[in-house]
């Protein structure tokens, strides 16, 4: 048997049999300026940034200002703000630009499409969402190869009854332009109505690797959720693995065969290869759950907002490095 942290692959000769991670190391980072919900994290270069937090005022939900953190300086800098308010904003990273959907706007009838450079702090326009399929909102999005695939909810067509349901819309960084791709309901056991419903709207996340794009959803009635794959090069869709987590948990980022959830106060680690799930705590740091929040992984570290519950108004931010993961390997 061999033990090796998770980023070093095993010699020639043996083989992999199960992860040995430990619970993280929480560290305290500096506050943001600013109290908000619902931000969107992503990295570019070496720094993070927020975009499209929300906070009641008065009763009314209003934006707050996009930041950036640069882990060297443990320290936040206001940038930029969007244009659209976004009560779900969804965000991916494209060629070093941040790209943000509509997700679920405030007024209900922005559909625009803006995009982040950060070397000039500047927002700009991309072509609107298209009128097909009568699009009410976003779910997730993911780059992959100069293009932009986005899992919406919309009105699919009459071979599908006019039901709601998710549509593929594809954007072409290069050329601007708006494809899509309708959802293939392959036969299940578990039944295509059963499968639309739980498809409409249920938090998904997405991820691409090796020519497709994966989108994980939340548990719905089945009480675990489940992994759907778009190969780009085929148009055809596929199912993969599932795993039992609550409803509303978010994926905050792959690294090293693993998955990083959170949601109901805990960071769930699931392990691509072994179908395993395991929990992790805050080690009782603080008070925040980091419930409805978002994080990202840069450097081989872990960062996660704050968050005490459903649109919590919070400016925490936490770090843990994942040197605690580690592989068993066998000789073969």
């Amino acid at each position: 048997l061999l033990s090796l942290p998770a980023t070093s692959p095993a010699p020639a000769g043996y083989s992999f049999v199960q992860s040995l991670d430990k619970q993280f190391s929480w560290e305290v980072l500096s506050d943001r300026n600013y109290e908000s919900f619902n931000g969107s994290l992503e990295t570019v270069g070496q720094k993070i940034f927020l975009i499209g937090g929300s906070s009641w005022n008065n009763g009314v939900l209003v934006s707050k200002p996009s930041e950036v953190y640069d882990p060297a300086l443990n320290s936040w800098s206001v940038i930029q703000t969007p244009n659209g308010s976004r009560e779900y904003p969804v965000t991916t990273v494209s060629e070093d630009r941040i790209y943000l959907l509509p997700g679920y706007d405030l007024s209900g009838s922005f559909k625009g499409l803006e995009i982040y450079d950060p070397a000039k702090n500047f927002w700009s326009f991309g072509t609107d969402l298209p009128d097909d399929y009568s699009i009410s909102y976003i779910d997730c999005a993911v780059a992959m190869d100069q293009k932009i695939y986005c899992l919406a909810t919309g009105t699919t067509p009459a071979n599908n009854e006019g039901l709601l349901g998710p549509v593929l819309l594809i954007y072409d960084t290069k050329t601007s332009i708006w494809n899509s791709a309708i959802w293939r309901h392959e036969s299940s056991s578990y039944g295509m109505t059963q499968m639309r419903n739980e498809l409409n709207g249920l938090g998904f996340n997405a991820y691409a690797a090796n020519g497709k794009v994966s989108f994980l959803s939340s548990p719905g009635e089945r009480g675990s959720g489940y992994t759907v794959h778009y190969s780009v090069g085929s148009n055809q869709w596929s199912y993969g693995s599932s795993y039992s987590l609550g409803l509303g948990w978010s994926l905050f980022g792959q690294s090293n065969n693993r998955f990083f959830f959170g949601g109901a106060g805990t960071i769930s680690v699931f392990d691509s290869r072994t179908g395993q799930s395991l929990n992790y705590v805050l080690n009782e740091i603080t008070d925040d759950q980091f419930d409805q929040v978002d994080g990202v992984i840069l450097d081989n570290h872990i960062y996660v907002l704050g968050g005490y519950g459903f649109q919590s108004e919070v400016s925490s931010f936490y770090r843990a490095n994942l040197n605690n993961l580690m592989d068993l390997y066998v000789k073969d």
